[in-house]
């Protein structure tokens, strides 16, 4: 067992460039994915990666390219009951349950018990901020197109393209290939 778990962390960080990124979590128009399974592919991520996406608008499509991208099997993402609603409905009740009955009981303990509590707060509000920020980035990955690269932009002409005449310079359309006259330039408030 032990040479299981020391093998399945021996491997390197596996990561995927964004603009992969930008391609798995496009809008696919598939149903969401429920909590336990946005929970099971944010692992798989961290597994991967050594960091945790946020993945909240996740659809069961995007989970299954984002699996794919890491070699797992996306049949986990029904595994031990992870697509059923009513299990992630008692996943979430008795998670917050926990947390809200474990910060009372530390709130009774005076003085460490209170500091403990403010601690608990502060972790809290900062994992919240931090998942807020990455929810966000994720969004604008998948709503804006990837960046072109800069040599397409710098092309010549395709022979047989059919440019505009004045940015190639032909004089019958009204540029003689003469700098400008500077009696003729927008002369400024200051410079009468």
């Amino acid at each position: 067992m032990k040479a299981a778990k020391v093998a399945r962390h021996a491997h390197a960080k596996q990561m995927v460039p964004e603009a992969r990124w930008r391609e798995m979590l496009a809008p696919d128009g598939t149903a969401p994915a429920l909590r336990n399974q946005r929970q099971y592919v944010r692992n798989i991520v961290l597994y991967a990666m050594g960091t945790k996406p946020s993945l909240k608008h996740l659809t069961i499509g995007q989970a299954d390219k984002i699996l794919r991208a890491y070699q797992v099997d996306p049949a986990g993402l029904w595994a031990n009951r992870r697509g059923e609603p009513g299990k992630n409905r008692l996943t979430l009740f008795t998670t917050w349950s926990f947390g809200i009955l474990a910060f009372l009981v530390l709130c009774l303990i005076p003085v460490l018990g209170w500091i403990g509590a403010a601690v608990w707060i502060v972790v809290f509000v900062v994992k919240m901020v931090n998942r807020s920020k990455r929810q966000t980035y994720e969004d604008m990955l998948a709503s804006t197109p990837p960046p072109f690269p800069a040599q397409q932009y710098f092309q010549e002409p395709a022979a047989g393209s059919q440019a505009p005449a004045e940015m190639l310079g032909d004089p019958a359309a009204g540029h003689d290939g003469s700098e400008p006259d500077p009696s003729t330039w927008p002369v400024g408030p200051g410079e009468r």
